[in-house]
């Protein structure tokens, strides 16, 4: 699995993960990988958007994000296409298996699923 942020001013560094995600990882996640490009790029004064997956909305990550200060923008029910880190997956996942690629190996995914997410412009 991977995670990654996009902004107006580019992309996060992509999280490969192997283990499941549950609030501690996403946590772990979220601190390594995606905060820190918010930080950086919009020196903090930014606002977070993730999904009303059950993973996004725990106790435990809501308390987290009011502990460091990030905003985080409220998500109505029902409303699929605000996300619009989706459409940058997609397109995504087409150019890491462009032209029917295959992988015979989990390293090899890994160099090409690094490689595309690096390209990634800002269309």
């Amino acid at each position: 699995m991977a995670r990654g942020g996009i902004s107006a001013r580019g992309t996060t560094a992509l999280a490969i993960l192997s283990d499941r995600q549950g609030s501690f990882n996403y946590q772990q996640t979220l601190t390594t990988h995606l905060l820190p490009f918010g930080d950086e790029v919009y020196e903090g004064n930014y606002v977070f958007q993730h999904d009303i997956a059950s993973i996004h909305t725990s106790r435990a990550i809501q308390a987290f994000l009011q502990d460091v200060n990030v905003k985080v923008i409220k998500w109505p029910a029902l409303s699929p296409d605000l996300n619009l880190v989706e459409n940058v997956w997609g397109k995504f996942v087409r150019a890491v298996y462009r032209g029917g690629r295959q992988y015979n190996s989990v390293d090899k995914l890994g160099v090409a699923v690094l490689l595309e997410w690096s390209r990634l412009d800002q269309d």
